[in-house]
């Protein structure tokens, strides 16, 4: 287990709450019509740092395809100058790679879903601590690889972004991995938990209080190199930045005990329906949301999948010093339009 010290107190202060969910899972395999199954709940807020309050649609799941971007089965166009987000920072449609998870706000429904704002987020950005032939350790997230996970040459020590979807044990099944510079500051987003009441993220723990914020997503910005970590802020973060009212579609794994469903998001379903609807872990949801809260859901169809790349990662000794990041080794034409990176 590795814990971390707390370096500058940025914490936002949030009320507790406990929403009631109604929600219903769809295999991702199976593709019935919507239905509302009316599935009891406990679970937290959607709410994130900032609560602009603002209505309307958005989509939280992989790019799987281009041609605008397909996103958990649903052609989402977007027009030159929408604003478009890299882990926080201003970027253009030419950032966009297949596997990468989005966040995107919509103005309209999702029968003809146009981007107001796309938000691409890795879900841990850090040093490549172990690798074997199943996955990779980075910042002390587990990271499961997939037939279809891109991901470059790997090397222990290397500073790479990790695109994924969360299980609900905490392990991230990654879709993408790109290489980034060691200048990059590592960051950590994830389902918050308790661990003898400091703060813990996968098997990452933080020497800091977890009051308000287990069972949330969070993010975690650092300060230093990944062998020196200091925590700049942690924040509560929403599915889609500052949507709490309307309708969310979303993907994540699940895991069923025989008596609820324990979501990636940090949501568990009870109630009689809830354990049977889950055959297979990777489901999608259609969330109604309204102040933040979960108050139903519907069953989604399955989303297109990415054309396999590699299965198993390639290893080799420690990474070099030359301080090469994202955009090393050959060029892939798997960006927007079939542009290269």
């Amino acid at each position: 287990m590795t814990s971390i010290r707390l370096y500058r107190r940025r914490f936002l202060k949030l009320a507790s709450v406990s929403p009631v969910i109604l929600a219903s899972l769809v295999n991702a395999q199976d593709f019935p019509p919507p239905i509302d199954h009316g599935i009891g709940g406990t679970g937290n807020s959607l709410k994130g740092g900032d609560d602009h309050g603002i209505g309307g649609t958005g989509i939280f799941g992989t790019i799987k395809r281009f041609g605008s971007i397909y996103v958990n089965g649903h052609r989402i166009t977007y027009s030159p100058d929408v604003p478009i987000y890299l882990d926080g920072i201003r970027a253009n449609a030419r950032a966009m790679r297949l596997g990468q998870v989005v966040r995107v706000a919509l103005a309209g429904s999702l029968a003809s879903p146009v981007a107001s704002a796309i938000y691409v987020t890795s879900e841990v950005t850090g040093r490549v601590e172990s690798i074997d032939t199943h996955g990779l350790v980075v910042l002390s997230q587990r990271i499961e690889l997939t037939p279809q996970t891109s991901l470059p040459k790997l090397k222990l020590g290397m500073i790479v972004s990790v695109y994924g979807i969360r299980k609900p044990d905490g392990v991230i099944v990654a879709s993408l991995i790109e290489r980034r510079s060691r200048r990059t500051h590592p960051l950590l987003r994830g389902v918050a938990t308790n661990d003898s009441g400091r703060l813990k993220i996968g098997d990452l723990t933080l020497d800091l209080s977890s009051d308000h914020l287990v069972g949330r997503r969070v993010v975690v910005d650092f300060a230093g190199g990944s062998g020196d970590l200091h925590i700049l802020r942690v924040k509560e973060e929403e599915l889609v930045p500052g949507l709490n009212n309307g309708n969310i579609n979303i993907e994540t794994y699940a895991e069923s005990d025989g008596h609820a469903v324990n979501l990636g998001i940090g949501i568990t379903l009870s109630g009689a329906k809830a354990a049977s609807l889950v055959s297979r872990s990777h489901v999608y949801l259609d969330l109604a949301i309204s102040g933040g809260d979960f108050v139903s859901s519907q069953r989604q169809a399955e989303p297109l999948g990415p054309n396999p790349l590699q299965s198993k990662p390639q290893i080799e000794g420690p990474a070099s010093q030359d301080g090469r990041g994202h955009g090393a080794g050959p060029e892939r034409s798997d960006g927007p339009g079939g542009q290269p990176r």
